[in-house]
C-alpha cells in the first residue's frame, strides 16, 4: 500500500494495524501446528538448519578437502528382537511318530539335531482367595489352671499386614497402585476389569486401600527426601492439578505437583511433594537444607526461593530452544528463529560429543569439565553478542523477538551448566520425571483429597524411583508392602529403599529379600 501521500498520524495507525496483523497471524499458526503438527521438536529435513554465514557464525567442521566428516554410527541387527532370557520357559517338544524312525535299510534313526523356535504366551490375571486357619489349643485336664501366667486359650498371631483389618493382601495392593500411578488406570476402570473376574471391590476401597499403604511406608519417603536434600543437584520442575475439598479453596482451583530428582547418577531419586500453590514460598520449604546445584525452567518463583542462599542456580536450553522452535513454526521465514536454533544447536553438538567420551571412559570427569568449558565459553560469548544484534531488529511482541527476549533474560543462569561436570544443559531429567504424573492426571482428571494427594505423592515417588534404578515396579512395591509391617528400626526402613541391591532385578525376575526382615 503506498502510504506516502498519506498523514503521519494515519501512517503510524496503519503502521500499528499491519504488526497487529502480523502478531496475530503468528499466532494461528503456531496454533494450528501445536493443534494438527507434531508434539516432537525434531526439525524436519527441510527445516535443518545451516550455521549462520554471519561473522559470529560458529564454523561448521570440515575437513581438509572440502567435505564435511559424518560421524560412524552403528545400525541394529533387523528382525523381531529376542525374548528375554529371564522369562521363565515351557517346553513343548514335537516329535515324529515312532514308526517313522526306523529307515527304510532296518536300521533306527539317531537324533543329530533339533530345531527351536519361541512363542510367547499370555495368561489372564489369576485370583485366589488365602484362607488364614489359626487352630485353638486349650488344656481339658485343668483347663488353664496349671499354667495360669499365659491364656487358657492359645492361638497362634496373625502375620503383620500393611492393612491390618483388611482383606487386600500386598500383592492386591501393589497390583492396585501399579495399575494406577504407573499404568495410569483409573480406580473406577479397576473397578470394572475385577468385576468380570466376579470380584467386587468398589473404588472407594481401593483409595482408602492405597491410601493406608501408602501412610505405611512413609518412613520409606523420609529417607528419599533426606537423599534429595544431601545431592550436589537437583533438578526441579512443577505442573497443576485439582484437589476437591481443600480447605479455603474451591473444588476447581488449582494446586500442584512439584518434582525433586537428585542423588549420584547410578542412584537417582525422585520424589513429589503435593502443595496448594506453586510460590516462592513452597519451593523455599521444598529447598530447606539443601546447598547444592539447582537447576529449574525459568519459572520466577525459583530465584526469589533461594535468595539469600548458598544455592547455584542454572537454567534450561531446552525451554530457551522452545521458543525459538514455536517462532520457527510460527513463522518459517524468520532467520534469527532459525539461526537462534543453530546457536543453541552448537552447544548441544558440543555437549553430546564430550559426553560420548566421558561415557566410553576416554575422558576423566576433570577433564570433561575443562573441555567443555573451553569449547563452550566462546560460542556462549559470541551467541549473546549475536543476541544483542538481534534484539534491536526483531518485534518485542513477536514470538522471535520474545524467544531473544526469554534467553537474554535467563542468560546468567543458561551459563552456569559448565560448573558441574554432572549438570546437563537442560531440566529435561526432571521434566521426564514428572511426566508419568502428567499422563495420569489425563485419566484420573481429580484427586479426590488433601490426604489422597499426599498418600499420591509417595507411590509416585517410590514407583519412579523404582523405574529409574531399573526395578520391577510390581515386585518392588509388593516386596515392600509385605516387609513394611515387620521393619522396627532405621536400619530395616533403609533396607527397603528402591534403590538398594536387594531389590536389583537387573538379572533375575527373583531376587534376595532384606534376610534381616525375613
Amino acid at each position: 500500500m503506498n502510504t506516502e501521500c498519506l498523514d503521519e498520524p494515519v501512517k503510524d495507525y496503519i503502521h500499528s494495524l499491519e504488526k497487529q496483523v502480523a502478531f496475530l497471524t503468528e499466532q494461528i499458526s503456531l496454533m494450528r501446528y501445536k493443534r494438527f503438527g507434531t508434539s516432537s521438536e525434531a526439525l524436519s529435513h527441510e527445516m535443518s538448519l545451516p550455521f549462520f554465514e554471519n561473522e559470529n557464525a560458529p564454523a561448521v567442521p570440515i575437513d581438509a578437502s572440502g567435505t564435511i566428516t559424518i560421524p560412524a554410527h552403528e545400525r541394529k541387527k533387523p528382525g523381531r528382537k529376542p525374548l528375554d532370557p529371564r522369562l521363565p520357559r515351557v517346553m513343548t517338544i514335537i516329535d515324529i511318530p515312532e514308526s517313522e524312525k526306523l529307515c527304510g535299510c532296518g536300521a533306527h534313526l539317531v537324533k543329530i539335531g533339533e530345531e527351536r523356535c519361541e512363542k510367547l504366551h499370555h495368561v489372564i490375571e489369576k485370583y485366589f482367595v488365602e484362607v488364614f486357619v489359626r487352630p485353638y489349643w486349650a488344656c481339658k485336664n485343668c483347663e488353664g489352671s496349671g499354667d495360669e501366667g499365659k491364656s487358657p486359650v492359645r492361638v497362634a498371631p496373625m502375620p503383620p499386614m500393611i492393612i491390618p483389618k483388611g482383606m487386600a493382601t500386598p500383592d492386591l495392593i501393589a497390583s492396585i497402585a501399579v495399575n494406577k500411578f504407573c499404568d495410569h488406570l483409573p480406580f473406577y476402570r479397576q473397578e470394572q476389569r475385577l468385576s468380570r473376574h466376579g470380584i467386587c471391590i468398589s473404588r472407594t476401597d481401593m483409595a482408602n486401600w492405597t491410601i493406608q499403604a501408602a501412610q505405611a511406608v512413609e518412613r520409606v519417603f523420609d529417607l528419599l527426601q533426606a537423599r534429595v536434600k544431601r545431592s550436589d543437584i537437583i533438578n526441579m520442575d512443577e505442573t497443576s492439578m485439582t484437589v476437591m475439598g481443600e480447605d479455603g479453596k474451591a473444588n476447581a482451583a488449582k494446586s500442584y505437583m512439584w518434582l525433586m530428582r537428585g542423588g549420584p547418577p547410578d542412584a537417582p531419586v525422585i520424589t513429589y511433594h503435593y502443595r496448594p500453590s506453586h510460590g516462592a514460598q513452597e519451593a523455599r520449604e521444598l529447598l530447606e537444607g539443601f546447598h547444592g546445584i539447582l537447576q529449574t525452567d525459568g519459572l520466577e518463583v525459583y530465584p526469589a526461593a533461594i535468595a539469600g542462599t548458598d544455592i547455584r542456580h542454572v537454567g534450561c536450553w531446552a525451554h530457551a530452544r522452545r521458543y525459538f522452535f514455536d517462532a520457527s513454526k510460527a513463522n518459517p521465514q524468520s532467520q534469527t528463529a532459525r539461526d537462534g536454533l543453530a546457536w543453541i544447536g552448537k552447544l548441544y553438538s558440543i555437549e553430546r560429543a564430550l559426553r560420548k567420551k566421558l561415557d566410553d571412559g576416554a575422558m576423566r570427569r576433570d577433564a570433561f569439565k575443562a573441555e567443555r568449558e573451553k569449547l563452550v565459553r566462546p560460542v556462549l560469548d559470541d551467541f549473546k553478542k549475536w543476541l544483542l544484534i538481534e534484539a534491536e531488529k526483531v518485534l518485542p511482541s513477536s514470538l522471535t523477538g520474545k524467544a531473544v527476549s526469554y534467553t537474554l533474560g535467563q542468560w546468567e543462569k543458561l551459563g552456569h551448566y559448565i560448573i558441574h561436570p554432572n549438570i546437563s544443559p537442560d531440566n529435561n531429567a526432571a521434566e521426564n520425571a514428572i511426566r508419568p504424573f502428567v499422563l495420569g492426571r489425563k485419566n484420573w482428571l481429580i484427586c479426590g483429597s488433601p490426604e489422597g494427594a499426599r498418600c499420591s505423592c509417595i507411590l509416585y515417588s517410590l514407583i519412579e524411583t523404582a523405574k529409574a534404578n531399573g526395578l520391577n515396579v510390581y515386585t518392588y512395591l509388593t516386596t515392600l508392602f509385605h516387609f513394611a509391617p515387620r521393619a522396627k528400626s532405621d536400619k530395616d526402613w533403609e533396607r527397603l529403599l528402591p534403590f538398594k541391591k536387594a531389590f536389583d532385578l537387573k538379572k533375575d525376575y527373583s531376587f534376595t529379600l532384606p534376610p534381616d526382615l525375613i
